[in-house]
């Protein structure tokens, strides 16, 4: 696999007036040299009679060619299918409050996604799904789709990439905490983080670096919501340079001086639309 030239300055200062929604954080360029196409397949369904609404949004690889494309599209179409069969029983078990009356405000769960990195060997996407279940606010979370092409499989942990026994953690982190120091904890009017906080949420355990994706500039590691201060930061993402880390990249992860001249950094093609029941069938 080759890491491309990375662009200047991955990780931009956001003003502390600047809204921080989970579309609104600094990401990576992305890697998209254009010899894998992804498409979106969209889902939309409202059920009154459960109390909910669907608007659904998940990448395939358009015409797959080999058996482990089509294996990634069945592994992410198994993913959401496993998240919307849960949020369809919770809305089903809970369409009535504890009194006995009839709940009518609707909850609604949504996905959306971008392609950070897509060659014929490995694809990386950061998929955004959210809910609302009844609360003040909407929950929002990321899940990191990162998959060798080559083997079929899903590169689930941030391990894969770096050699046994590096102490890639410990840099991530470092990199991370000194990054999202650097652009403060103030979220406007919606409240204040800590230090504390901050640190305990990035601090050099696997379990708070489990959502990340590759990029044109670095490694991209998004954090949840609350994971590193309070809502109103949304989710952040902060991109650890290639540079920064390249000593510890696996010797087949080769960091790449040069960038290929075609490089295409539309979001994703022109969407599949799907009822419910046309998804079920597939």
């Amino acid at each position: 696999m080759t890491v491309p030239q990375p662009s200047p300055d991955p990780n931009p200062v956001i003003s502390q007036d600047e809204s921080k929604t989970a579309t609104s954080h600094p990401k990576g360029e992305p890697y998209l040299p254009g010899n894998i196409k992804i498409i979106a397949v969209e889902i939309k369904e409202k059920n009154s009679r459960s109390g909910y609404d669907l608007k659904i949004s998940y990448p395939q690889i358009e015409s797959p060619r080999t058996a482990r494309e089509r294996k990634f599209n069945l592994y992410v179409r198994k993913l959401i299918v496993n998240e919307l069969n849960d949020f369809k029983a919770f809305c089903s078990k809970n369409r009535k409050y504890a009194d006995g009356r009839e709940r009518l405000m609707e909850y609604h769960m949504g996905t959306n996604y971008d392609v950070m990195y897509a060659t014929p060997e490995l694809l990386s996407i950061n998929l955004t799904m959210e809910s609302f279940t009844g609360y003040l606010n909407s929950d929002w979370y990321p899940i990191s789709l990162n998959y060798d092409l080559k083997s079929g499989r899903p590169l689930k942990d941030l391990a894969a990439l770096f050699k046994p026994r590096s102490t890639f953690l410990k840099a991530i982190a470092s990199y991370c905490i000194d990054e999202l120091m650097r652009r403060g904890l103030n979220c406007g009017s919606g409240g204040v983080g800590d230090e504390q906080w901050l640190r305990r949420g990035a601090e050099p355990k696997a379990e708070n670096y489990r959502a990340w994706n590759l990029t044109r500039d670095g490694v991209q590691i998004n954090f949840g919501e609350y994971q590193i201060g309070p809502g109103c930061l949304g989710l952040v993402s902060v991109v650890v340079p290639y540079e920064h880390i390249k000593g510890m990249l696996r010797s087949d992860v080769e960091w790449s001086p040069t960038l290929p001249s075609l490089l295409r950094t539309t979001r994703h093609n022109k969407p599949l639309q799907l009822t419910a029941q046309q998804h079920a069938s597939q």
